[in-house]
Order: C-alpha cells, then sequence, then structure tokens
C-alpha cells in the first residue's frame, strides 16, 4: 500500500477523478479492522480486473459534535487538544502498519483524510493548525459552516492561507443552522440547499481546493421528507468551479449514485452505510453487497470483532463496493447476501 499526502499528489488523483468522471470513493474508519476491510477490498478490485492501481481515500472525523471518531478514540476528554492529537497519532499509525510493505495491498494507493475538522472547537483547530498533521494526511476539511456566509469565507480563507500550501483543503460553503433557527424561519429543505453562485464566491473566495455543496442528500439534512440528490444544482456548480465537488452523505442514495461523476463529483465520502451494518447484523458473519453484485464490484473481509450482547459476537463482515476505477458507473446501494449468527460461551 502506498500512502499520498503529498499535495501535489492529491491533486493529480483528484483531477484524474474529475476529468474521466469517475469519483474517488473515500470511506472513513475508525478502527485497523475497518481500514483492513477496505483495503482489501480495494487490492482484490485491482487484481482481479487487472487494475495497476487504484486511489481510495481512508478518512475520520475529530472531535466533530455529530460524529466524534478520534475524540472517542482518545484517552480521556475527546475535546482535549493533546488527547486528540494523540489519538490522531495513533489512528495514522494505524494505517502505516501497511505502508510500503511488499506484497500488502501494493496496488493500492490510500490518502488519508480529515472529515469534518470542526473549526468552532479549539481541539480540531489546534489539530488541523499542527505542522506534522498537515504533512501526514493528503485532504483536511476545514469545516466553518456553523458559521454565517461571510465569517466561513473569512476563516476558510485564513486557513488556506497557513495550510493550503502543505494539504490539500476541502470546505463547505453553506451554514448549518440550528433546529430552533430552521422553525423559527421557517426554512424548508429547499431552502437549505446551495446556491451555485455562492458556492462560486466561496471558492473564488477562499482558494479552497474541494468544495463540499448541500445537494440534497442526508448531508445537512434538516427533515425527514425522502431525499432527492439534485443534479441539476450540481452541475451548475460545476460549470462555475470545475469538477471539485465532494459528495457527503451518500449512504441515502443507492443506485442514485451511479452517475455523479458526470456532475462535477470528483470525491464521494461514505460511511453510514458501513457502520449501520454492525446494527443491520447483530451478532453474525454477514456477506454483505455495495453495489448490484455485477462486474463493477469489488470484495473485502474485513476480521471484526465486536461483542454486541451477552455470549453474542460479531465475528465478520464481507463487503463488496463498487470501485472509483471503474469507468462510468458508480454504485453504493446495499443488499445483504446471506447471515450467519455465531454464538460463543
Amino acid at each position: 500500500m502506498k500512502v499520498i499526502r503529498e499535495r501535489n499528489e492529491v491533486l493529480k488523483r483528484l483531477e484524474e477523478a474529475g476529468a474521466a468522471g469517475i469519483p474517488i470513493l473515500c470511506p472513513n474508519a475508525e478502527t485497523p479492522d475497518e481500514m483492513e476491510g477496505i483495503l482489501l477490498g480495494a487490492q482484490r478490485h485491482a487484481v482481479g480486473w487487472k487494475i495497476p492501481r487504484i486511489a481510495i481515500g481512508i478518512g475520520v472525523t475529530a472531535s466533530y459534535p455529530d460524529h466524534p471518531q478520534l475524540g472517542r478514540l482518545a484517552i480521556g476528554d475527546g475535546r482535549d487538544a493533546c488527547l486528540l492529537d494523540h489519538a490522531a497519532r495513533t489512528w495514522m499509525g494505524w494505517l502505516e502498519v501497511y505502508s510500503d510493505r511488499e506484497g500488502f495491498f501494493d496496488r493500492v494507493e490510500v490518502i488519508p483524510f480529515l472529515d469534518h475538522g470542526w473549526a468552532p472547537l479549539a481541539a480540531d483547530l489546534e489539530l488541523m493548525n499542527a505542522s506534522w498533521f498537515q504533512t501526514a494526511m493528503g485532504i483536511i476539511m476545514f469545516d466553518a459552516s456553523l458559521h454565517d456566509f461571510d465569517e466561513n469565507a473569512r476563516l476558510t480563507k485564513e486557513y488556506v492561507s497557513r495550510a493550503g500550501g502543505n494539504v490539500v483543503v476541502e470546505a463547505c460553503p453553506d451554514k448549518v443552522f440550528e433546529l430552533a433557527e430552521i422553525k423559527r424561519k421557517n426554512l424548508g429543505e429547499a431552502d437549505l440547499l446551495s446556491d451555485p453562485r455562492r458556492v462560486g464566491q466561496f471558492v473564488e473566495r477562499t482558494s479552497v481546493d474541494l468544495v463540499v455543496p448541500n445537494l440534497g442528500t442526508e448531508h445537512r439534512t434538516a427533515s425527514d421528507v425522502p431525499l432527492e440528490y439534485r443534479r441539476d444544482i450540481a452541475r451548475e456548480i460545476s460549470k462555475l468551479v470545475g469538477p471539485i465537488q465532494a459528495l457527503h452523505g451518500t449512504s441515502s442514495l443507492g443506485d442514485r449514485l451511479e452517475t455523479v461523476g458526470s456532475d462535477g463529483i470528483c470525491k464521494v465520502n461514505f460511511y453510514t452505510a458501513l457502520c449501520d451494518l454492525f446494527y443491520i447484523v447483530v451478532g453474525g458473519y454477514a456477506i454483505v453487497c455495495i453495489g448490484d453484485g455485477g462486474p463493477h464490484s469489488f470484495v473485502s473481509f474485513s476480521r471484526a470483532s465486536l461483542t454486541t450482547s451477552p455470549g453474542v459476537t460479531f465475528t465478520g463482515v464481507l463487503y463488496q463496493f463498487s470501485s472509483a476505477s471503474v469507468p462510468r458507473r458508480f454504485s453504493s446501494s446495499f443488499r445483504i447476501v446471506s447471515a450467519r449468527a455465531s454464538v460463543i460461551g
């Protein structure tokens, strides 16, 4: 496995993905087992389809309030900057275990990335400003979306000026409204979607490398109504800024992801559906298909061990999911193919 973290090399992979219309698949991984499952899947796909190299992302959040992954790994308070830094080094150490070792995932290129680096939190901000972290990560998402547009743009521009020479910077242009504010202003789902012109202004003002718009996915959703991916908005944004969009909240979209690469999406984040499988198949050994199981899918086995209730253990999950390196297709719908309970004690 080769870790791709140097800024120009990461940009090269993203530009290739944007030009080909084939996004880079970027799941998050909280544990070594999840990392190994992703790496095995990518390697087996590359070997099976005789692909010399396949680029994927493996990411993690820090203290992001909705899902603080490094925060939960920290020994103690995950909002403590020192403890968060230690957790980040531990996570990176897990990923480095397979780096440049002959015979270990030798066709896989991995871009490590920070997902939702939460700018309002001092611990996240200190981590994102750390020189070692900027060097270790291939992409850092600087998320100042708690603020209004102008303040978000100002803070993001300042971060790009500090870190942009070292690492690819991703950012979100749209404000995240508190539920009370949404109710007070009577905002609907349509009011929260990205305005292509504002996204263009944000990119121009901040010089970010990647932008995360709200395109109607579960990312930043404010209601329980059926989700609708807004291809028209994505394409308008792409006309203004080029194919530099990162799509979040994709677990909700299933096979509607198949053509997002043609809409200016070069990076696809994916985690919730993978995480949910641990709860769908409680105490079992599951073969799971992400995609339609056709020739554009690849398979991996993650040796997970998760105790879920007394006498029951989750012994593993077999992932099968579409590769970002297969032309003209990208699918991530789920179906459980088979499951077998594993009872201990």
